[in-house]
């Protein structure tokens, strides 16, 4: 049964394809939610891998807040999971939105084009001066709550070069429609995403159009992270900036030794 869950997918690890997996099964109530699982022993022989690879799957999803450890007792699927972005997991906020259950939406977007004016978009991009932008502006909510304001960023070029999309229409009728940019691109994209580099700030927001479009005070404390996406080839895709309300979204990390 837990194959019908388990997708293959050359570029995620075994790991990462297990924590999807139970994600899955969690959210179509294979696994209900306060409900104890299976030990380790029996969900390595249920996905027909190693107990190592499995108990790497199940400390990732407890640190992400999807199920719970009880000493003695066993481990259980958590009643109210947070919104835990996984940072080592290169998925957008719908995935993780997704993964507790939640519904994905958008309050608020906006797709339009702008001349190239800041140089650090510019470097990170690898785009000449006189690039033009595609920018993506989104609120972003789980369970109709605002969560985050979100700006994808793309060279107006590079996106049409390796999109090949007939328009910009098309691609906000898409969002409007299935909300995740990381299933548009993987559709389209001749080469596969292969990795990210994030950097992630507490900063105060003293920009009026996003604490408006979020509803909070000015200079109200977010998380800001700023990441660039990366082809096989290390060809930048595009830079997201992302702010997330504090009181929402907690962020690990997982490191392989």
């Amino acid at each position: 049964m837990a194959s019908n869950f388990l997708d293959y997918d050359k570029d995620v690890t075994l790991v990462q394809r297990i924590c999807s997996a139970m994600r899955k099964m969690i959210r179509e109530n294979f696994y209900e939610v306060g409900s104890k699982l299976p030990n380790e022993i029996e969900l390595a022989k249920t996905f027909k891998v190693s107990r190592g690879t499995m108990r790497a799957a199940l400390q990732i999803l407890e640190q992400s807040g999807i199920i719970v450890k009880r000493r003695g007792i066993g481990t259980f699927v958590a009643k109210e999971p947070m919104l835990i972005n996984n940072l080592s997991m290169n998925f957008g906020i719908t995935q993780v939105i997704e993964s507790i259950g939640a519904k994905a939406g958008t309050d608020y977007m906006k797709v339009y084009t702008a001349p190239l004016t800041d140089p650090k978009i510019g470097e990170r991009l690898e785009l000449p001066a006189d690039a033009t932008l595609l920018i993506i502006e989104r609120v972003r909510t789980a369970d109709g709550k605002k969560v985050a304001f979100t700006q994808d960023i793309f060279g107006l070029d590079t996106f049409y070069r390796l999109t090949e999309a007939d328009s910009l229409s098309e691609l906000e009728e898409y969002l409007a429609k299935s909300e995740s940019l990381y299933t548009y691109l993987r559709a389209r994209l001749d080469k596969p995403i292969h990795h990210a580099i994030s950097y992630i700030l507490p900063i105060k927001c003293d920009e009026p159009r996003i604490t408006e479009l979020l509803g909070i005070s000015e200079n109200s404390v977010l998380l800001e992270i700023e990441q660039v996406d990366y082809m096989t080839d290390g060809e930048p895709i595009w830079m997201a900036r992302e702010y997330h309300l504090p009181d929402v979204f907690t962020f690990s990390v997982y490191r392989m030794m």
